[in-house]
């Protein structure tokens, strides 16, 4: 998704962090049981007002991912 900052070209993307959660599982958790993971990710876009040194945005993304048991299982 889009950096929330209106005057940045970047955007944020979770997909290597969402898909190693889904495909990992903790060792002595068994897939289903409750885990959590979070981290941050820096944005790589630049500011318009910014240019041209063209520094980087300083956003910081912090997120947290986590999963639940499925209630039917």
């Amino acid at each position: 998704f889009a950096c929330p900052c209106a005057d940045c070209d970047g955007e944020f993307d979770l997909t290597a962090e969402v898909a190693e959660f889904a495909r990992t599982v903790p060792a002595g958790k068994e897939r289903g049981s409750m885990r959590l993971e979070s981290g941050d990710i820096a944005c790589r876009g630049v500011r318009l007002r910014d240019r041209p040194g063209s520094s980087p945005c300083r956003m910081t993304l912090r997120f947290r991912l986590d999963d639940h048991p499925d209630a039917a299982a």
